[in-house]
């Protein structure tokens, strides 16, 4: 409805109705009325008119399109569509046209209008109002003409003279800024209609004019051609075309209306159409206003026609410039060059020469507008007139399908089209035990393929999807351990306290992510992380947390070497697990330059470390978040199979858990090349595609190469822009020519050559610091080398690009650029300048060094080496290593700690044990411990055979002697060696053990033990002092590792060691390993007594000295191993994860790790449900591998192979299932380790009474069980025992029913004795057990009614107990007893309870077995 203008005429609106009625009656009665045109000539579609039949016009605002002085014009469509108001209607709808009656070929008709229907036009002529297209509410129609839309906007840049939108001024020019406006609308025009004539050939190129296109959309400005007389099978002439669009449409519509030139028109437009179209041409420019000859209040027969007019056009048409008439009307030389190219066309059927820059098909005439409407800026508005320089954008080109490939990993990490609740709805119960794999992604590349941005653009992808993203950037120069991704967390966490303040992130994530740290860390475990990440203590302050750190004492040894570095990482991993709340993608950008530390907890972290079972919900972990996507970048043509990061990568890919991705970052083709090109030269890729091409012949697709060949080409003087051409000029044969032997570095070093010598030596002192130094360090030597102020004369390689500056750091731009500059020094200049920067960093910081300065000054010092420092100072460099060597020890990066402390023994000269006696036991004293920790045993050896051939006293060789232990101790292979070298070193510490043992001596032992514990109270025995006798400390520190070799030989000398630790401590204090003695009393004494209550008593006492170090390994022994016989087993479950969690927080990895073995044993054998059970099973295996536990992974292997033959599915993400059982028995036979015999032993067992496979049951208990009970005295209990005599003791009385062999009875009997004392220390745990085994035995001796009675109890023991698998098993056998007995319907009912109950563990297999039986 258009706008009302005034008060409603009814006369006039009539008048309206009638003027249309008349017109098209007369189109009815004479269809070859004449249109106007001669003959032959293309058909204009007119600009529509506002439909009168179905809304009144404002008398005020005629139609002007369509009244064409004196003339009425009707564009019919071939479908006989008429367009009113913007709007495309059916002349059947309004009753006006039949199909019969409709012209053909889609003709425009014009007929003229009687002088009685003339009086409209000039009533609204004389009252001034101008031609414009009807508007509603000041907006354009959705659809009309190009000619109104160009008629709109011809008008539209002038002054209003009222409020009303739809009437304009004249006079007034138009702002920058509408024209800009209007040139970008224009181009979406045009490229929709280039793209239509690309992909559709029924547009004939005769209806190629302004009249026939029709905006369909003039919001995004799409269009079309609404009239063709093509059959769609006559050839193209894409030339022809290209010409007819340029002078046709593109002409007029980039010049608001002006028409192009005559001659133009002429030689390209068939000869008769010539006249007609100039004709055309001619009176629209006139219509307009745009000729200054022109009278627009004339009819268009009535305009005079001058003859200077037409010589004046004679003479353009022999002479005339598209592109400068095109500039003269300002329009943008972009599209005066389009413009100008597609008119070169219009000789081309004649087989005239063609100009070079002729634009030959629709698809570059398609991708010159593309640039312009996606880019205006740099393709449209002449900007390139700003530039005298090709400028490459600093962003990623041309990897769209490795981004899409990225894109498809993030979506597997966090998938959005479900919330969590929605994704674990469809997840059946058989996969609820499958952990999501973690997800890295490997972008790899040469040097300058684009690595870095391709992170940052898909960090920038993410970050709109909802991820947050910790970024971390290497360098070659390690200015301080794990500095670089303790420097991405703790950006991390300053950009939460800034959202936190700023308001600018949601304040319950902010508390959820609080919650989530505080819930994850103990006091003193958070004080170490905000120590390493100081933003990290402001974000989580305000809760209050404790920023305690432990700080390690004098002696530093072995153990809490291991500690400090599993610490750490199961640190982190809980702090990343904690802060993926949301999805976090981890960029790790040049991973070839991370330290070894760094490499390591990558790997930890990419491997689940820190993954854990939620201790209110036991059978939920911690990863059942959106996790953490890991991308790391890296070069390929740098790493070398020897390299540490190869080494990594390769650990990586070999996890279970982890679904590697590489993405390989080729040079770009010269098509991508292209694209380059033409951004940085603001040039149509059509233009700059031979320069492409060049280009990458030389560079191989490297964007930096490209890049820097460009600069290079500029700088030269073989590329340069024109100011007059408006194009850039550059000679081909010239660049082909150029050699350029050694890639980007050349190129480079070029452009440094070219900075004056004083920012060149600048820059020289800035790589040897690596890409990125602190402003710390370069304040501190910015006058050495000769230079008078480094950091002011940085000032031009930062306006350059080549070197980026912050408050804190100075960094390249690129570590190529490093590289190049670094390469410039000469080698013997080189070691001056590394002596004389250390120097003056250690002379300028000698009262008071920061850590970063310790390790920058070290690095420099080992660059030059003992071969290049003077004798009198190697020794002051040996101890500026151990400085930096114990200060990575404190920051857990033992890798860097190998590098300083190696590197301090090679300044030691000769004769080092003699003139340095300290330094030197102190370096390899230190240097064995962190080559252990790093896992390289030969050169640990090495060096603690140097310190126990050289060390002058045996407490030197203490702690050599301990490593040494403690190594053996964790290779399954090297226990016994290890048991006997401790017993040495304790019998020189003045603790001896007597050579043979008897039964006697142990009893003795253990009650005079006992007598002098409990002469103190629990509540009281933490009053004992602590140990300060120094021999007495060095023993306690043995000890520990002596009770962990007896346990796994069964050594009868565990009691006597516990007993031993416990008097140390009553005489001497309490040691940090005291609570260890007693849970070893305590276990001693309820093994070889057989009391289990006085042993649970014991176990108090160390409960009571417990603290949050020691705590997993008490929580193993005393809770694990001796209140498992007093206390519900389901409830022990929850402690054992819990000491398995803080284990793993302090470092104890190893006693961590046997508590998660415990927990795995008690929950696997006491009926805990099969399927979440396996997730955490899954879990525990990994932490096994990651750890290197392979002595664990024996130990579980069992229960993985019980797993799968229950379920019949077996465990993801390990690979235990495939160990050979068989093998491992026998290894573990001949090695003595009897906890994996009898671990395995029980699990075939279990399987086979289940199974009821009797006869491998028999022959497993005849072949092992003896074995195993011979050691049941030998110094504590193991919770398999129940199992060996519960499954023993029903096979032996099944087969002492079928065979009547005594040796079967008592086997049982010895069962049943078991269990009846068992049961009265704990009837919760064993009830239900003895009262099978009794129900059983009863069967077997005949006794039906007792039986019956004791089967039934035995079911709701285990019923009630929570029992399920023995209360699946009690039915399962009273089912065959009633069988026997002839009840088969008493038999078959509970049967099928038992294949329910088996169901309801998770043992599908097992359920499968008893259909149909």
């Amino acid at each position: 409805m258009p706008p009302s203008h005034g008060g409603t005429d009814d006369a006039r609106a009539a008048a309206w109705a009638s003027l249309i009625a008349d017109l098209e009656a007369d189109c009815r009665d004479d269809p070859a009325a004449p249109t106007g045109r001669a003959p032959g000539a293309p058909s204009a579609a007119v600009p529509p008119i506002m439909n009168p039949l179905l809304e009144p016009p404002d008398p005020l605002e005629p139609p002007a399109p369509g009244f064409n002085r004196g003339g009425f014009s009707v564009g019919v469509a071939s479908q006989g569509n008429v367009m009113f108001d913007g709007r495309r209607s059916s002349l059947e709808s309004l009753g006006s046209v039949s199909s019969a009656d409709r012209p053909s070929g889609g003709r425009l008709f014009r007929r003229r209008i009687s002088p009685e229907k003339d009086r409209l036009k000039k009533e609204t002529s004389s009252a001034g109002v101008q031609f414009v297209p009807t508007t509603v509410n000041g907006v354009l129609p959705s659809t009309m003409p190009l000619r109104n839309w160009l008629v709109y906007h011809a008008k539209s840049g002038h002054a209003r003279p009222s409020s009303n939108k739809c009437c304009w001024r004249e006079g007034v020019n138009s702002s920058n800024k509408t024209e800009k406006e209007y040139f970008e609308k224009a181009v979406q025009i045009a490229l929709s209609l280039a793209r239509k004539l690309e992909g559709d050939n029924t547009i004939h190129e005769r209806d190629i004019v302004l009249d026939n296109v029709v905006v369909l959309n003039t919001a995004d400005g799409e269009s079309d051609f609404v009239a063709s007389t093509h059959d769609g099978h006559t050839p193209r002439n894409e030339r022809r075309e290209i010409c007819a669009l340029g002078r046709g449409v593109f002409y007029e519509l980039f010049a608001r209306g002006a028409a192009p030139p005559a001659a133009s028109r002429n030689q390209c437009l068939p000869e008769s159409n010539a006249a007609t179209a100039t004709k055309t041409g001619a009176s629209f420019g006139m219509a307009l206003r745009l000729d200054a000859d022109g009278d627009a209040s004339m009819d268009e027969d009535e305009q005079p026609q001058p003859r200077t007019r037409r010589r004046r056009r004679r003479q353009v048409a022999k002479e005339w410039n598209v592109r400068d008439l095109l500039q003269a009307k300002r329009v943008p030389s972009s599209l005066c060059r389009l413009v100008a190219d597609m008119m070169e066309n219009e000789d081309c059927e004649a087989n005239l020469f063609v100009g070079d820059t002729a634009i030959a098909t629709f698809g570059d005439v398609v991708a010159d507008l593309t640039q312009m409407d996606a880019d205006p800026a740099s393709f449209l508005h002449d900007s390139l007139l700003l530039r005298w320089r090709p400028v490459i954008a600093k962003k990623l080109y041309c990897r769209d399908a490795e981004l899409q490939r990225a894109l498809e990993v993030a979506e597997r990490c966090w998938p959005q089209d479900s919330s969590r609740g929605e994704e674990l709805e469809g997840v059946s119960e058989d996969d609820m035990y499958q952990a999501r794999a973690q997800e890295f992604l490997m972008v790899s590349g040469h040097s300058g393929s684009g690595k870095s941005f391709f992170g940052q653009e898909f960090s920038a992808m993410l970050e709109k999807k909802g991820w947050r993203c910790l970024h971390c950037k290497f360098d070659r120069v390690h200015p301080q351990p794990l500095s670089f991704i303790m420097s991405a967390f703790d950006r991390y966490f300053d950009k939460l306290v800034s959202d936190s303040s700023g308001g600018e992130m949601d304040v319950g994530e902010l508390e959820q992510i609080r919650r989530q740290i505080l819930h994850s860390f103990g006091g003193d475990n958070i004080g170490m992380l905000c120590h390493l990440i100081p933003s990290m203590g402001q974000f989580i302050a305000e809760e209050g947390a404790s920023l305690d750190v432990y700080v390690y004492g004098s002696s530093f040894n072995a153990h809490d070497a291991m500690a400090s570095k599993c610490r750490l990482h199961h640190l982190f991993g809980l702090l990343t697990k904690a802060i993926s709340q949301k999805p976090v993608l981890f960029l790790l950008d040049d991973i070839h330059w991370a330290d070894q530390a760094s490499l390591e907890l990558i790997t930890a972290l990419v491997g689940g470390v820190g993954e854990e079972i939620d201790g209110d919900n036991p059978m939920e972990t911690n990863s059942a978040g959106p996790g953490i996507l890991f991308l790391g970048t890296y070069r390929t043509n740098e790493l070398a199979d020897a390299d540490p990061l190869a080494a990594h990568l390769n650990a990586i890919k070999r996890l279970s858990n982890v679904t590697c991705t590489e993405i390989l970052l080729d040079g770009l083709s010269a098509e991508d090349v292209n694209v380059m090109v033409s951004e940085a030269l603001c040039y149509p890729k059509r233009l700059s595609r031979s320069l492409a091409n060049l280009i990458h012949q030389k560079s191989a697709g490297n964007p930096l190469f490209v890049a820097e060949f460009l600069n290079d080409l500029t700088v030269e003087n073989h590329l340069n822009y024109s100011l007059s051409s408006q194009n850039w000029e550059f000679d081909e044969d010239v660049i082909e020519a150029l050699q350029i032997s050694d890639g980007v570095a050349e190129l480079l070093t070029k452009r440094l050559l070219r900075l004056p010598p004083s920012v060149l030596s600048a820059l020289r002192v800035l790589s040897i610091f690596g890409s990125e130094s602190s402003m710390q360090a370069l304040t501190l030597v910015r006058d050495v080398c000769g230079n008078a102020d480094i950091i002011g004369e940085l000032d031009r390689p930062v306006r350059e690009g080549l070197v980026k500056r912050t408050a804190e750091t100075c960094t390249f731009v690129h570590d190529m650029i490093q590289d190049t500059v670094y390469s410039s020094i000469q080698a013997s200049e080189l070691l001056a300048m590394l002596k004389e920067i250390a120097e003056v960093l250690l002379v300028r910081t000698s009262e008071n060094r920061p850590d970063a300065i310790l390790f920058i000054a070290a690095d420099l010092i080992n660059r030059v080496g003992p071969e290049g420092a003077p004798l009198t100072d190697c020794i002051r460099y040996a101890n500026l290593n151990l400085a930096a060597g114990e200060k990575a020890v404190e920051m857990f990066d033992f890798g860097s700690a190998c590098s300083y402390l190696e590197a301090g023994i090679s300044f030691l000269g000769q004769d080092y044990w003699t003139s340095n006696y300290n330094l030197s036991l102190h370096l390899f004293k230190n240097a064995a411990l962190v080559q252990y920790a790093q896992g390289n045993t030969e050169l640990m050896t090495e060096r603690l055979n140097k310190v126990l051939n050289n060390a002058r006293s045996f407490e030197d060789k203490l702690d050599s002697l301990n490593l040494v232990i403690h190594a053996e101790t964790m290779d399954a292979g090297n226990v016994s060696k290890a048991f006997d070298k401790n017993f040495s070193v304790l019998r020189q510490l003045g603790e001896t053990f007597p050579a043979e043992l008897d039964n006697e001596t142990i009893a003795k032992e253990v009650v005079e033990t006992k007598a002098l514990l409990e002469q103190y109270q629990p509540s009281t025995v933490s009053s004992i002092q602590p140990m300060s006798n120094p021999v007495k400390v060095a023993a306690m520190d043995f000890f520990p590792s002596l009770l962990m070799q007896c346990y796994q030989q069964k050594s009868r000398y565990y009691p006597l060691v516990g007993c031993r630790m416990t008097r140390l401590t009553l005489r001497y204090g309490i040691h940090e390993h005291s609570a260890l003695g007693f849970c070893g009393l305590a276990l001693a004494y309820a093994t070889v007594f057989q009391d289990v209550s006085e042993g649970y008593k014991l176990g108090k006492y160390a409960l009571a000295i417990t603290n949050n170090r020691n705590m997993p390994a008490v929580y193993l022994t005393s809770l694990g191993m001796i209140s498992i016989w007093k206390e519900p087993v389901q409830a022990i479950l929850p402690d054992l994860l819990r000491a398995h969690k803080e284990g793993l927080k302090y470092g104890s990895i190893t006693v961590a790790l046997i508590n998660s073995m415990l927990y795995t044993t008690r929950a696997f054998l006491s009926g805990s449900k099969l399927c979440p059970l396996g997730k955490d099973m899954a879990l525990f295996w990994r932490q096994y591998v990651l750890y290197h536990r392979p002595l664990l992974c024996l130990s579980v292997t069992p229960f993985f192979n019980a797993f799968a033959r229950l379920t019949g599915r077996n465990l993801p993400q390990s690979n235990a299932a495939g160990f050979d059982e068989d093998q491992i028995l026998a290894k573990s036979l001949e090695t003595k380790e009897l906890v994996v015999c009898e671990t395995i032993v029980v699990c075939k067992l279990m399987c086979s009474v289940i199974f009821r496979e009797m006869d491998e049951a028999e022959r497993l208990t005849r072949e092992y069980l003896e074995l195993f009970g011979k050691h049941d005295g030998a110094g504590f209990l193991q919770f398999v025992n129940i199992y060996r005599y519960f499954y023993g003791g029903l096979t032996a009385f099944d087969r002492y029913r079928r065979t009547r062999d005594q040796y079967w009875h008592d086997i049982g009997e010895r069962a049943v004795s078991k269990f009846e004392a068992w049961t009265r220390e704990c009837e919760w745990t064993f009830q239900n057990k003895l009262l099978l085994l009794r129900a059983e035995q009863q069967f077997a001796a005949g006794q039906v009614p007792e039986a019956t009675q004791t089967y039934n109890l035995a079911i709701a023991s285990a019923r009630d107990h929570r029992f399920v698998h023995e209360e699946a098993l009690s039915l399962e056998l009273a089912s065959g007893f009633y069988e026997q007995t002839g009840q088969r319907e008493k038999s078959t009912y509970l049967l099928q309870q038992a294949k329910e109950r088996y169901e309801m563990w998770g043992a599908t297999e097992k359920a499968k077995s008893l259909v149909g039986i």
